[in-house]
């Protein structure tokens, strides 16, 4: 008698069958995947290697990083050792025997202040540029015009600074039976001819150095002297009152700049030193924090400068203290407002000046002139034909840059 054939059996068998179809499928299409991304990834290198991936960026009309190379006239600006000189937007403005000139991106004469300061000092800040007379009274503003404003202060002035939203002006200067002061006037008061000192912060043993600010604070470096000691300091301030909140004093470090990233991260900076210090003002300290970002202890390496790139980083530049020896490198850090190290490169040579907008950093040595973007690629390196002194802003990538009686504009805009 013939077996009965199970039923379950057939569908288990046809089950497991469908199993293997479907694993087979499975693996197939696995395969192909595979295949697919190695052949893409093999055209993307090969692209990059012969120019194709640019090709396909700029048919697609997307932005790719190339770096330029800089386009430099110099100019025939009247300017001798002695002048000091630096930039708006549009306008070179240069200080000497015959006051204070303005000249054209191409160095055409625009207009002419006759003036006299005995110790001048000329700082830029973007739309106008702030002439000093340190030591005495007078600071008047220039822009692309001419004249903007002129302010007589009634003490004696140490140095000016200017926040970096270009609202307010702090003023360290002298006080009656006190060592050192700072002044606060909104520089929309100056410019209608109605200077207003908001409030005056004064120190009866603090020398006042250097003022930054952010949005609600503003910090005051200096240094406490005593009978038998010279201490560094920093003092925070309200931004809204200038009522005092708090105080540190160092050891072993006086601290010349100062400047603010993020909400509150101050950066302090000397030759051998470089902080970052948080002090909320709220009552409780728990957010309050001190970090040591650089240190010299004794390296053959000194910080030239710091400046801050928007809101985002504070850039520092260090170069070789004793620059007689062949691998002359100097180094350039972008820090994140914890100080933690984002990007960092080398440049051949001894930096001497740095300066940064909100889109870039550029810096020189003694012959050539760099910029490098937000993310520390390099946009273009120019050489000078004559050693260079100082560097300014008078574009978003263009440069006027100076040297002990030459004059030359860049462009880093490429075509």
């Amino acid at each position: 008698m013939p077996e009965k054939e199970d039923s379950s059996r057939k569908i288990i068998d046809s089950q497991e069958a469908r199993n293997v179809k479907n694993n087979k499928k499975k693996r197939r299409v696995g395969f192909i995947t595979v295949a697919i991304a190695a052949v893409i990834f093999l055209a993307v290198v090969i692209s990059m290697i012969t120019g194709g991936y640019e090709f396909f960026l700029d048919c697609v009309g997307a932005k790719r990083y190339v770096e330029v190379r800089p386009v430099g006239r110099e100019l025939d600006c009247v300017v001798s050792v002695s002048s000091i000189c630096t930039s708006t937007r549009d306008t070179i403005i240069i200080y000497d025997e015959n006051g204070v000139t303005g000249y054209s991106e191409d160095g055409i004469w625009k207009w002419n202040i006759q003036c006299a300061f005995d110790n001048p000092i000329l700082q830029s800040y973007g739309d106008f540029v702030i002439l000093t007379n340190v030591d005495g009274h007078l600071i008047w503003a220039f822009d692309s015009a001419g004249i903007a404003w002129k302010y007589n202060f009634d003490k004696v002035v140490r140095g000016v600074f200017v926040s970096k939203d270009l609202k307010k002006l702090f003023i360290i200067h002298d006080s009656d039976d006190f060592t050192s002061a700072v002044s606060e006037v909104s520089l929309a008061l100056l410019a209608k001819g109605e200077p207003t000192v908001k409030y005056t912060r004064k120190f009866v043993s603090y020398h006042s150095i250097c003022v930054a600010a952010s949005s609600s604070q503003i910090a005051i470096t200096g240094m406490y002297t005593d009978v038998n000691s010279v201490r560094g300091t920093v003092c925070f301030l309200k931004a809204e009152d200038g009522s005092e909140y708090a105080t540190q004093l160092f050891d072993d470090n006086i601290y010349v700049k100062a400047l603010f990233t993020g909400k509150s991260s101050l950066f302090m900076a000397n030759s051998d030193k470089l902080v970052m210090m948080r002090k909320e003002i709220t009552a409780s300290s728990d957010s309050d924090k001190t970090v040591t970002v650089w240190e010299r202890q004794g390296k053959a390496t000194e910080l030239v400068d710091i400046v801050s790139m928007g809101n985002k980083y504070c850039i520092a530049a260090y170069r070789k203290a004793n620059n007689d020896t062949e691998d002359n490198i100097s180094t350039v850090m972008y820090y994140d407002s914890n100080g933690q190290e984002i990007y960092k490169f080398g440049i051949t040579g001894n930096i001497n000046g740095i300066i940064a907008n909100g889109q870039t950093v550029s810096l020189f040595t003694e012959r050539f002139v760099y910029m490098f973007d937000n993310k520390a690629r390099i946009i273009g390196k120019y050489e000078s034909n004559f050693d260079v002194k100082s560097i300014s802003y008078i574009g978003d990538k263009v440069l006027l840059v100076q040297g002990d009686s030459m004059l030359a504009c860049v462009s880093y805009e490429g075509e």
